[in-house]
């Protein structure tokens, strides 16, 4: 379970504890009343609506999850930390690897300083989605330092993963924005932006 499943649940729980304790406390049990109907009326939209909002705050902090900041020579991501781009790696490609060794988890690193990274721009995804079974490549988990490549991997390149890929990249300094909705659109925005992605 995820840790905001669990802290929905611990609420409900808690918040049904609170309002049995009451009822019983104040012998409600005893009355002939609506105030029993509405009080179940009221935990369950209390639980309805913490839920919701858990949802929606665990949808915004993925998506902030997925944000990868890029440099000339290096990609930073909250979760997986700096991470330098490997010589002959396509950028897309280490932009794919990046998202697909994310889990997730709450503990993120600090924005590196200026003196070991200068983004030139920032890559925010909103969906992705790859083929099953593709092997990953490039990044080896959430140290500041790369793995070995894995056995076989350069043979699942880009074309191969099937992506459904789409979100934003937005230029550090100008401040502006360009939308991808397909892998092949984002190749096309990252070209003439890095020379990794050409």
């Amino acid at each position: 379970m995820e840790k905001s499943d669990i802290m929905v649940w611990v609420l409900g729980i808690v918040s049904a504890a609170a309002l049995l304790a009451l009822w019983c406390g104040l012998g409600l049990y005893h009355a002939q009343t609506h105030l029993g109907f509405g009080l179940a009326v009221s935990l369950g939209a209390g639980l309805v609506a913490t839920a919701l909002l858990v949802a929606r705050a665990e949808v915004r902090r993925r998506y902030r999850t997925r944000t990868v900041y890029v440099s000339d020579t290096h990609l930073f991501n909250p979760e997986l930390g700096l991470v330098p781009l490997r010589e002959g790696v396509k950028l897309q490609d280490a932009l794919a690897d990046a998202m697909e060794q994310l889990r997730y988890s709450f503990r993120t690193h600090d924005f590196p300083s200026d003196e070991q990274f200068v983004p030139r721009f920032v890559v925010r995804t909103a969906g992705y989605k790859a083929r099953r079974g593709c092997a990953v490549r490039g990044f080896s988990g959430r140290s500041a330092a790369p793995g070995p490549m894995k056995a076989g991997a350069a043979a699942c390149g880009t074309a191969a993963r099937q992506r459904q890929w789409c979100g934003e990249v937005a230029m550090m300094r100008s401040g502006g924005s360009v939308q991808f909705d397909t892998p092949e659109r984002l190749r096309a925005i990252l070209q003439p932006l890095h020379p990794a992605a050409r």
